[in-house]
């Protein structure tokens, strides 16, 4: 057979997965053949479970399908509750034995009890791949042997004979295994480990060996063998070490190789050349020593390698050895070669930059020269400039004039040298030239020179020369001069570093302001002796004016401007400074405060720390404030910035160390404040404690006294060491807290030693910084402002002492700890010793009240106080023995005492008892018998109740009735020791009255009654829950069997489909047969309920209870029967129905093909010729007489169908009846089942006779007139005229159809035949119920006969014999294919349901005198066969039925 590469992974997981199951199945006893099968009952599932998981799971004993689903879906619960995804797996699949989800479970449950476990290393892996990564690490080294998957990679069989060759190589010989056939290797490796470790064969070699091998298969024998070898040994047994040496060799060589060809790639690929001539030429020079020296030995070395390669290259294949892709020799050339292309590139690139900087070079050069000729040029230039400036006052304006214009000539053309050595020097800066910046400095100097040279021809020959001799010009002169000269003192002048400073610097400027403000007169002078000049005097003096004012208005701006920085600058300081004096206030506060002091006050302390977190917090917008008035004060470029930022600085400082400060002053709070209380509380304890011990001393010293004295003594003893006990746990308290307490009064100690100290918070100076919790050395504390310290760094510094908390404890608060401690066990050892001395007073002034007594006396006390005070004493006298010292001579004393008062107590009891015997014997009966008879008075009562009450409905209610009872009889077991009791005190009495007896005899037959009435009830609940057991029992089967009965479809109109529904109801018809036990059961079970409940209800008349019981169970009986009547009544219809549409197929098929000849026939005739037409007149008579003839047998096939609708009709109205019926019953029933969407056989049959009616109808038509078309074509032959004429004279064949035959009326005709069966069915019922209550002892083996009577429209009624035959021997007269047989008694004759045999129904026939055989309607008289026509004539059939 072929299957598909799906249908083969398939088949391979189902063996694969059935082995697996059958191994771990094997313990627990089973077996499964056929997983699909095998699993749908859900037994081997859940024992597969229970063997996998240790756990044991409940499970349904029956097998019909619902306990089996009822099984899967258990199992199902159980792997959610295991946390296992199941997706789209229902129980109903498992139990239809679907392929996939079947194999789907199987599979999920090896993925959890088998796969899910394996882990490997610490990766975050999935099972799946955990698994994978083991086969490929066991299988690491094997030739041939390349895990990635679970499918290909397994096919050849090596990886898993890798696994066992490497776990164990004696197993197996690996060069033997690579040279076997696939499926040899395979089928070893399966051998081995089934035959070394019992490793279930889950796998054919073929199943492995197959194009498409299975996944899932594979990993679950994998999974196996990961079982077996978890962990593969350190060694390899393919290992080699001769050859892994050579390759560890040969791998440390190309290692080296490559690493060095790597770091010279790098360096090759370098192409960042220095920008000298001096590096590039030692660059070239490196090139060439790597070219002769580094170069030919590494050739060597590479050489070399290449010949070990070669000699272990064989080694490494066989060995598998792993060695990485860069190492191999290819590799390593190619990283070669590119390392000497790379080499020869950089050497020319190299050769070429020294090129280029040479000639690059030679330009500096020529402009060094060039600047330094130009630079001796304006020398000389400056020289003649001086000259001429010495004599211009002699020579004429003229020559003057001249003498300027050839100084500027010859600055021009130094102008334009010096734009060259510009171009030129821009050049080397292009190209990175390393001394063009230098060069350019040079060549700026020069210019800068000639732009000094120009100004100074300007200033002393060009200025001079125009205004040597004017006035006007003069005092020009002197204003410039004076503004440039206040311009420069402006912007050298300060603003100051502090608030004196700045003020001194803002009332100084003020007035220095005020007289640049008045120089504006003179500007104004100098601007109208302007008019005084023209020419080119005019344009010289408008250039200086232009020169004058632009310095004033720079001047006057600059002194308005510095006016406006010092005033902002002024009220800068002013709020700085006030910030600056709160914050170093506060600071030198809290730095000088000394936390040793004793006499602190720490509530002023808390106030101002109170008072100080406010002020911070008001503050803090203020400060905030001043710091946004300097820092736009900066953002606005304020000529101050410097001195503002270091006052923003300082306060930032400040405020963040006053922060700093307010958490030490809050940590200091809390540990001075806990320091306080502490010792607060120890004064006060060691105050309690010196009271109490004076209390010892004086008020408890008593040596003497009275008994309650002694006692009042006694108490307040206990009630003071129950105050010293509550407060030991206050001592220990203070014990434990000594050692949190922080050193006060070592902070001011001057220190011996260096101590260790904490920084409450972060501190930083310019010479060290310690953070927060950092723990230091102090080493000097003498200035409580600077304490000395070194860090854990070893960084010495100073820092104020408030900011180190010295650690916990305080040795002071320690020893003041230990002293109370000290304190407190000594009074608690004098309560002790004071307590003892009390109770051996107290003992000894006992011991003398007794001794006073008489016996009189004595026996005034009842014998409990007599034996109290007996034990009390001798208790208490060995109680002080046991505590006291031996050698104390009280407790001897004590000893003596105590045996006298024993002995006298003991004469005293003894005459005492005689006395007590002879008064109280009587009274102990009758007090104990009074007791009793009460307590069984209320058991009485108990149990009279418990059985009136009544029945309990469901089995719940019933085992709570069943806890109870339990309980009461167990309480009532526990009286019976008080029972015997009373009989032995009734036997102790010395003289017996009858009145005692009587009482005896009255307590115990109540206890004998209760008993009784336990017993019944006990009986009561057990006949009870036998019949509520089986109520729901059979509850459960009838609702089964009702629902199935409700699912099924109408008749169908195919054999196929009718055999099937026919085949369904004999096999529910077996279930019924099989479940009839049950009712029987329930219905013996029920008789036995009412004589039990009778017998705990003596003297009721009607007990409802049971009487609804009893309706519950017959309610159940009817549902039953209905269900058993409805099987029988289906099966008589689908029998009669088959037989009746076998034969109606069969005459159908042949009429209808009798039609279709008959049709051709027509069609063949119509071909004959002219010349033929007395052949065709012939032919078409016998055409016309066949189908008359024909006419009975459709008739025939009409009354077949007919009938089959009938019944059809009856079956489904039946059906829709029970439906209907059932929904009162079951009100939940989904009302989808009553809608059939396929048409009901009747309506399909019904359908298929009209058309074959219809059929027949038109094939007569057509035979008539065809034969008058025939007859009109040979009008002259008469003999064709004559017959024709008669032929048309008689009518057409009258077929009677179906419905005819039915009537018209068939439904109602339908449905009076089920209401008549219903209406004999509930009469059947009602006639056993009401025989069963009166014969229920007399007729346990036998059915009842009931006279039911049975009313149609149209008939009176008649009495009809309902016979139920025992054993099942009647039959019925008649055509065994028709039940409509009635007989004039009506006798309705079927087996005993309750011996599961067939039952059959004669009865509701179409009228009580007519019967229907296999050929029609048979006269009931005659015994004749009658048509239908005839039958209606003879008033045999009734047409409105």
């Amino acid at each position: 057979m072929c299957y598909s590469g799906e249908d083969e992974r398939d088949a391979i997981q189902k063996k694969t997965f059935t082995k697996w199951v059958n191994k771990h199945l094997k313990k627990a006893g089973r077996n499964v053949r056929d997983l699909f099968e095998d699993l749908r009952d859900g037994h081997n599932l859940l024992s597969l479970l229970e063997v996998l998981s240790g756990e044991i799971l409940p499970r349904e004993r029956g097998r019909m399908r619902f306990h089996a689903i009822q099984n899967v879906e258990t199992a199902l619960r159980f792997l959610r509750y295991k946390e296992i995804k199941l997706v789209n797996i229902r129980g109903e699949d498992i139990v239809d034995g679907n392929p996939k989800l079947t194999l789907g479970l199987i599979w999920t449950i090896i993925l959890h009890f088998q796969i899910s476990d394996i882990v490997v290393g610490q990766e975050d892996l999935t099972a799946k791949e955990a698994l994978l990564r083991w086969a490929q690490k066991t299988t690491h080294k094997y030739p041939g042997v390349e895990v990635r998957d679970f499918t290909q990679s397994w096919r050849d069989g090596l990886a898993l004979n890798a696994i066992i060759h490497r776990n164990r190589p004696d197993l197996l010989d690996w060069r033997q295994v690579e040279k076997r056939e696939v499926r040899e290797r395979i089928d070893l490796a399966f051998h081995v480990m089934d035959r070394e470790y019992g490793v279930t064969r889950l796998l054919d070699p073929e199943d492995v060996d197959t194009p498409e091998p299975d996944e899932k298969s594979i990993i679950t024998y994998v999974s196996q063998l990961y079982d077996v070898f978890p962990e593969p040994p350190p060694g390899h047994p393919l290992f080699d070490a001769e050859a892994a040496k050579k390759f560890d060799q040969f791998k440390e060589l190309a290692s080296s190789l490559h690493q060095w060809i790597r770091e010279h790639t790098t360096i090759m690929q370098d192409r960042n050349f220095p920008n000298t001539l001096i590096e590039m030429k030692r660059l070239s020079e490196e090139s060439n020593r790597f070219r002769v020296e580094d170069i030919p030995p590494r050739l060597h070395e590479k050489e070399k390698l290449f010949a070990v390669f070669r000699d272990i290259e064989r080694q490494m294949k066989d060995a598998n050895f792993e060695l990485d892709r860069d190492l191999y020799p290819d590799n390593i050339e190619r990283s070669w070669s590119q390392l000497m292309m790379l080499f020869q590139e950089r050497d020319t690139m190299i050769h070429e930059e020294i090129a280029r900087l040479e000639k690059l070079q030679r330009l500096a050069e020529k402009i060094h020269q060039e600047a330094k000729m130009t630079d001796s040029k304006l020398d000389d230039i400056e020289a003649w400039i001086e000259d001429e400036a010495k004599r211009i006052d002699h020579l004429h304006p003229k020559d003057a004039k001249n003498n300027c214009e050839q100084i500027e000539r010859e600055l021009a053309r130094t102008e334009e040298t010096i734009k060259s050595m510009f171009s030129d020097v821009q050049i080397l800066r292009d190209n990175r030239f390393s001394q063009s910046q230098d060069l350019h400095r040079r060549v700026q100097q020069v210019h800068e020179k000639w732009v000094n040279i120009r100004t100074l021809l300007q200033t002393k020959l060009i200025n001079i020369l125009s205004i040597h001799t004017n006035p006007d010009f003069k005092f020009l002169a002197e204003c410039t001069e004076w503004v440039a000269k206040k311009l420069t003192q402006l912007k050298e002048s300060e603003y100051g570093t502090d608030m004196q400073t700045v003020k001194v610097e803002y009332d100084r400027h003020q007035k220095e302001h005020k007289v640049i403000d008045q120089f504006q007169g003179n500007v104004e002078k100098c601007r109208e002796a302007e008019v005084k000049f023209h020419g080119e005097e005019l344009k010289i003096y408008g250039e200086r004016m232009t020169i004058l004012q632009k310095a004033y208005n720079e001047l006057l701006v600059l002194s308005n401007k510095r006016v406006s920085d010092l005033h902002s600058l002024y009220d800068f300081m002013q709020a700085a400074h006030a910030e600056l004096t709160w914050l170093n206030d506060r600071e030198d506060k809290e730095s000088g405060r000394d936390w040793s002091d004793k006499n602190l006050k720490l509530t002023e302390v808390e106030q101002y720390y109170e008072k100080l977190m406010s002020e911070l917090e008001k503050r803090e917008t203020q400060f905030s404030s001043v710091m946004d008035r300097g820092e736009s004060l900066i953002i606005g470029h304020h000529s101050a910035s410097q001195v503002i930022e270091a006052h923003m600085l300082a306060m930032q400082n400040k405020w963040a160390w006053l922060l700093q400060l307010t958490l030490c002053l809050e940590t200091h709070l809390k540990h001075t404040g806990t320091s306080h209380r502490f010792f607060h509380e120890c004064s006060v304890a060691e105050e309690f404690m010196t009271q109490k011990e004076e209390i010892l001393n004086n008020h408890f010293a008593q040596a003497d006294f009275k008994l309650e004295d002694g006692e009042n003594l006694l108490k307040e003893m206990q009630q003071l060491r129950e105050e010293l006990a509550g407060y030991e746990d206050e001592v220990q308290r203070l014990i434990e807290a000594s050692g949190d307490i922080v050193p006060l009064r070592q902070r001011r100690e001057r220190l011996r030693n260096p101590v260790e100290a904490i920084a409450i918070c972060k501190y930083s100076s310019t010479t060290i910084s310690i953070n927060r919790d950092e723990v230091v050395t102090v080493k000097d504390n003498t200035n409580q402002k600077a304490w000395k310290f070194t860090t854990s760094r070893g960084q010495a510094g100073e820092a104020p002492g408030v900011m180190f908390l010295l650690p916990p404890p305080d040795q002071e608060a320690v020893d003041t700890a230990e002293k109370l401690k000290r304190h407190y066990d000594r009074v608690i050892t004098l309560w002790q010793k004071k307590h003892l001395r009390m109770r051996q007073n107290m003992i000894f002034a006992t011991i003398k009240v007794v001794k006073s007594w008489d016996f009189e006396q004595y026996l005034s006390m009842d014998k409990e106080t007599r034996t109290n005070i007996r034990r009390a004493l001798n208790e208490d006298a060995e109680k002080l023995i046991q505590e006291g010292e031996q050698n104390d001579p009280q407790l001897r004393r004590l000893e003596r005492e105590i045996a006298e008062v024993n002995r006298l107590f003991d004469e005293w009891e003894r005459r005492a008892l005689m006395e007590d015997e002879k008064r109280n014997a009587l009274k102990l009966f009758t007090d104990m018998c009074n007791t009793l008879e009460m307590t069984l008075s209320e058991y009485e009562k108990t149990i009279i109740k418990v059985c009136k009450a009544p029945l309990p409905r469901d089995v719940e209610s019933l085992q709570t009735l069943v806890i109870s009872h339990k309980e009461f009889e167990s309480d009532l077991q526990s009286q019976e020791p008080t029972v015997n009791n009373v009989k032995s005190l009734f036997n102790n009495i010395p003289q017996k009255t009858p009145k005692d007896q009587a009482k005896l005899d009255k307590v115990l037959d109540q206890w004998d009654r209760i008993w009784s009435y336990s017993s019944y009830y006990v009986e009561r609940l057990k006949t009870v829950e036998i019949t509520l057991t089986g109520l729901e029992e059979v509850t459960t089967v009838v609702t089964e069997f009702e629902m199935k009965l409700a699912s099924y479809d109408s008749m169908p109109s195919d054999m196929d489909n009718l055999r099937k529904a026919h085949d369904d109801l004999m096999t529910l018809e077996a279930d019924i047969q099989d479940k009839q036990g049950l009712i029987d059961q329930l219905q013996e079970d029920v008789k036995h309920v009412r004589p039990s409940v009778e017998k705990t209800r003596p003297n009721v008349a009607k007990n409802p209870d049971v009487d609804r019981l009893e309706e519950d169970v017959n309610r159940m009986s009817k549902r039953w029967g209905n269900c058993c009547m409805q099987v029988v009544e289906r099966l008589r219809s689908c029998e009669a129905a088959c037989e009746l549409l076998e034969k109606y197929n069969m005459s159908y098929q042949t009429e209808t093909n009798w039609m279709d000849e008959l049709d051709s026939k027509l069609r063949n005739l119509e071909e004959l010729e002219e010349a033929r037409a007395k052949e065709a007149w012939e032919k078409h008579v016998q055409c016309f007489d066949e189908a008359g003839e024909r006419a009975p047998h459709v008739e025939q096939v009409n009354t077949l169908g007919g009938r089959y609708v009938r019944e059809a009709k009856i079956y489904d109205l039946r059906l829709e009846r029970f439906q209907c019926d059932l929904e009162e019953v079951h009100p939940s029933l989904d009302g989808s089942i009553k809608k059939r969407n396929k048409q009901s056989g009747a309506d399909t049959v019904s359908q298929e006779l009209d058309l074959f009616n219809l059929k027949y109808q038109r094939l007569c038509e057509s035979l008539r007139s065809r034969l008058e078309a025939v007859g009109d074509e040979s009008k002259d032959d008469p003999e064709i005229q004559s017959k024709l004429t008669n032929l048309l004279l008689v009518p057409l064949a009258v077929v009677r159809t179906f419905r005819e035959f039915l009537g018209t009326d068939l439904e109602s005709a339908s449905q009076n035949r089920v209401i008549e069966e219903e209406v004999i069915t509930k009469a059947t019922n009602s006639t056993e119920t009401e025989n069963q209550i009166e014969n229920q002892e007399s007729q346990e083996n036998q059915k009842s006969v009931a006279l039911v009577t049975i009313t149609n429209k149209e008939s009176s009624p008649v009495k009809t014999n309902v016979v139920v035959a025992k054993n099942g021997d009647s039959s019925l007269n008649g055509d065994s294919t028709d039940s409509h047989s009635v007989d004039t008694g009506n006798t309705l004759t079927f087996n005993e349901i309750r011996t599961g045999k067939r039952i059959e129904l004669a009865s509701a026939g179409i009228s009580t005198d007519l019967s229907v055989g296999a050929g029609g309607i048979v006269d009931p008289i005659t015994g004749q066969p009658l048509s239908l026509d005839e039958a209606i004539r003879c008033g045999l059939v009734d047409t409105s039925t």
